[in-house]
């Protein structure tokens, strides 16, 4: 990460860097990360979800006790409470407004994305169902402290910019895998590695070759580009390829219409 800043530093770029942790390692041992952590650069955010999913080496439940305490010395050492991202899965749907309460008590903002088919995931959450997540959590009062929420109408105006809304990602995007490999999307770079060892065409954004990925993801069906529900359906082509490997784009159709009022009242 040093060695990122110095070339970052001698190269004058304008450019920040996003760093999502656990925090476990911070947690343990502090002093290790708290410089970098302060870094102008850097900002940080950390991951939570109610459940036994999230376990720790040694199969201890990363519950909200243990995210508690590590929130509590990352605001000690580095001086703010920092954001938190979930997922939304068929497993803990029924606890979203509870994440969202979670982060409002603690004094932050949680971001709660639908899970997507990549890596150790194999089922994608239907996207409507988080559309239908979000309007809950603004008809609940909570918006300010759930980030998909807060910029809902901004999204449905094609206003927003920030990833899973924004179509020309790899613009300005840029990931580093544990394998070293720079990448724009994290999910397609799961993809990718599993693809080209099983012989399938894959998306190598590493390369960042857009036209492929229009041609192939343009959008879940032609109707959509007259649709005033564009950008909520249409933004993310990770999100865009689950739905047709799924053959589910008319099911999120029909889903979308239903709260097709409820979004445009917003």
């Amino acid at each position: 990460y040093w060695d990122l800043i110095k070339y970052l530093d001698e190269h004058d770029m304008d450019t920040s860097i996003s760093f999502t942790s656990n925090l476990w390692d911070f947690y343990l041992q502090p002093e290790k990360w708290e410089k970098l952590f302060k870094h102008k650069r850097v900002g940080v955010a950390t991951s939570f979800q109610y459940g036994n999913e999230r376990q720790l080496a040694n199969g201890t439940i990363f519950n909200e006790n243990l995210f508690r305490a590590v929130i509590e010395v990352f605001k000690e050492r580095i001086g703010y409470i920092p954001m938190f991202i979930g997922v939304i899965t068929n497993n803990n749907e029924d606890k979203v407004l509870d994440t969202v309460r979670l982060a409002k008590d603690l004094g932050t903002v949680c971001k709660f994305n639908p899970a997507v088919k990549s890596g150790r995931c194999k089922n994608s959450y239907p996207l409507w169902k988080a559309y239908q997540k979000y309007l809950e959590i603004i008809e609940a009062g909570l918006a300010q402290y759930e980030y998909n929420a807060s910029i809902l109408k901004d999204i449905i105006n094609g206003n927003h910019d920030t990833c899973p809304y924004n179509r020309n990602c790899w613009k300005s995007i840029r990931s580093i895998s544990p394998n070293g490999l720079i990448h724009s999307c994290g999910c397609f770079n799961d993809d990718h590695i599993i693809n080209t060892e099983l012989g399938d065409k894959t998306y190598c954004l590493s390369e960042y070759k857009d036209k492929d990925l229009l041609r192939d993801f343009k959008a879940l069906k032609e109707e959509c580009f007259t649709c005033d529900l564009f950008s909520l359906c249409n933004s993310c082509f990770k999100q865009i390829h689950d739905i047709k490997q799924d053959h589910m784009e008319k099911e999120h159709c029909i889903h979308m219409k239903q709260i097709e009022q409820r979004l445009k009242s917003l």
